[in-house]
């Protein structure tokens, strides 16, 4: 199609070096996700010993995959570190649910109308769901350059709406009516219908990951959450944000059913001793079924101080006048599974 055409012939540009300048914008920084791993409090640390985390931008601990990054004992078996997964039960699954009506610093967060046209927004896909594609990437094969043209394959994607009433609209933009550029969403003159979730079933490398992204109107309790599954072939790590974690970010290591648990609370004991080096605080305790770790609050250190590292590696790039050899083809990669998955999913 059209998309597909259009990713195509600016790929083309790109890789002849035609169309990217090196330090165009703060992609070139790795983007907020990516720099969390490698320098925010406990992320550089638990890539070496065996934890594999990284901060995302609310203070969200979040868990990595990559080959080097988990301490084999803990993880995976040999180099194999993740299971390859299906369609049904895939390896890598990340969901990211957002709100449209909050709170922020005790006021109503303000949308202007044109956050609902995707022609100016993008959908669920190509807003929210570049960054978990983005997280798939790095955390599965951090510094590792993806060729989009052999590495991916979409399997399905789709794209569904969100129903916000006029009322609702009222309260989240502060305009009465519906602009006459979100006309074609509108139905029974009162309800917009939001292109707020999408999904993209896909295999990277052959491992089969699946992204979710939802926008819904208000939480009935928390906020905007996150959740995260890496199946390894030791041990899968999971992110959950639920009541029972008072809606604050929390992962737990559950060992497979075939790991020996006397064997497995070693490993997981001496990977918490070897952050401990360089991360003085972090604990694990036992969860109902595994280990679930425990981050000191000195290592959740904010929002805007997640940007100011972002800026930070950005400059080291533009110092250097070098990106990492992976950033370009990385980025192709995950702007293709993006476009081509909106592709799919609006057949």
């Amino acid at each position: 199609g059209v998309v597909g055409a259009e990713f195509a012939a600016a790929a083309e540009e790109v890789e002849e070096g035609e169309a990217v300048h090196p330090f165009a914008d703060l992609h070139a920084a790795g983007g907020v996700e990516r720099i969390m791993a490698e320098e925010v409090a406990v992320g550089g640390a638990l890539h070496a010993a065996g934890g594999a985390f990284e901060r995302l931008p609310a203070g969200r601990i979040h868990a990595a995959a990559g080959a080097e990054q988990l301490d084999g004992d803990v993880f995976a078996k040999g180099q194999v570190t993740l299971q390859q997964g299906s369609v049904q039960e895939p390896a890598i699954l990340i969901e990211s649910v957002h709100f449209f009506y909050k709170y922020v610093s005790g006021k109503v967060l303000r949308r202007p109308s044109w956050f609902f046209d995707p022609a100016q927004q993008g959908n669920a896909i190509t807003d929210v769901g570049t960054h978990l594609i983005d997280l798939v990437q790095w955390e599965a094969f951090p510094n590792q350059a993806l060729d989009y043209k052999k590495d991916i394959t979409i399997q399905s994607s789709k794209l569904w709406p969100t129903n916000v009433s006029l009322s609702q609209f009222k309260l989240i933009t502060g305009n009465d009516s519906f602009p006459a550029y979100l006309s074609n969403m509108v139905k029974s003159d009162s309800i917009l219908q939001a292109h707020g979730n999408g999904e993209i079933n896909y295999t990277l490398k052959n491992i089969h990951a699946k992204i979710i992204t939802r926008w819904d109107y208000q939480a009935v309790s928390g906020g905007d959450t996150h959740y995260s599954l890496f199946r390894g072939t030791k041990a899968s790590v999971e992110i959950r944000q639920g009541k029972e974690e008072n809606y604050l970010t929390t992962l737990y290591i559950k060992p497979n059913a075939s790991e020996d648990a006397t064997v497995f609370s070693t490993a997981i004991q001496n990977a918490v001793a070897s952050l401990n080096k360089t991360h003085a605080g972090i604990t694990v305790e036992k969860s109902l079924n595994g280990w679930k770790l425990v981050i000191p609050q000195t290592f959740k250190i904010g929002h805007e101080a997640h940007f100011a590292q972002v800026m930070q590696r950005y400059l080291q790039y533009l110092n250097n006048k070098k990106l990492p050899d992976w950033e370009v083809p990385n980025m192709l990669a995950k702007y293709y599974t993006s476009t081509k998955a909106v592709e799919m999913a609006t057949k």
